[in-house]
This record gives structure tokens, sequence and C-alpha cells, in this order.
């Protein structure tokens, strides 16, 4: 007999440009998922951005080509 857990996939935005909100919003949704039953539950790579998403726009490298 397997062994079964029941999975979550958040699909929740971040609070743009507020870490801690995001990270407030993120607890949210883990315990509304806990509710529910989910004891596994799976956020995107990059839901708690450490920057901007759009800091690739203009690369480093060139930030030196002025």
């Amino acid at each position: 007999m397997k062994d079964r857990i029941k999975a979550a996939v958040a699909q929740v935005s971040p609070v743009f440009m507020d870490k801690e909100a995001t990270i407030d919003k993120t607890c949210r949704a883990m315990e509304e998922a806990g509710r529910n039953g989910a004891q596994l539950i799976v956020f995107s790579e990059t839901h708690i951005p450490g920057y901007p998403y759009w800091r690739g726009a203009n690369p480093i490298s060139r930030w030196s080509q002025n």
C-alpha cells in the first residue's frame, strides 16, 4: 500500500514591492490550504522576490556602457 499526501499548488501573486506583505499573504494561503487538508504546498520559484522582476530588462553588463 502506498502512502498518499494531499498537495496544493498555490498560484498567488506577490504584493508589489512589499516583501513583508507578501510573506503575510503567503502565510494566509498556507493556512487556508492546511485547513483544506493540504500536507504539501508548492509556490512558484520566485514567489517572494529578492529583487524587482524587471531588473533583467537592462542587464548589468550594459550599466557601464554610457
